[in-house]
Parts: C-alpha cells; structure tokens; sequence
C-alpha cells in the first residue's frame, strides 16, 4: 500500500477511536502512516472498539467479515494476503461504511 492511503487511513482510525484533533504537521505528512496495518496491538484496539459497538468481528485466516450482532446482517467482508491485512482492510472499510452511514 501506498504511504498517502496508509496516511489516509491512519487518519480514518484515529478519527474512530479518539475523535480528537491531530497535530497539523502529523494530519499534512503523508510519511506519517502509523502501525495499525502491521501491528496486532494497535489493530485490536480497533477491532475491540467495532465490537463493543454492537458488532461482531470473525476472523479467519485471510477473510474477515463484520456482522451486525442485532440482525445478523453481514456488514463488511474483506479478503487479504494474510490474517492481519484482512482484518486491516475489514477495519477500514468498517470505520467507512460508518461514515457514510
């Protein structure tokens, strides 16, 4: 992935758990990318907050699909090249199918 979508993204996740203001310089830098797309730590922070909003996050190797835990509606299924991409994308589609919601 390309540093100015990883930025892009960063941003995105930031948004979702905190819903504060970034420093100018860190929001401008597109170098700035974070850790959520290769760290497990960071990720499941995200992944835990999607739960604890009514959600289900199934995880298997290189799907993850998101459910809606009130109707069962499957919400987001994403594919990667490995486990932690997968669960990467499912959270970023996640985060903006929020957004558009």
């Amino acid at each position: 992935m390309k540093n100015a979508v990883l930025h892009s993204n960063f941003l995105l996740i930031h948004k979702y758990l905190h819903n504060t203001p970034l420093k100018k310089w860190v929001e401008q830098d597109e170098d700035y990318v974070d850790v959520y797309h290769k760290d497990w730590n960071p990720l499941m922070v995200v992944v835990d907050q999607i739960e604890q909003g009514g959600y289900s996050v199934e995880i298997t190797s290189t799907i993850v699909i998101i459910v809606d835990k009130e109707n069962g509606k499957e919400i987001i299924e994403e594919q990667g090249n490995s486990k932690i991409e997968a669960t990467y994308k499912a959270v970023v589609s996640f985060i903006k199918w929020c957004d558009l919601g």
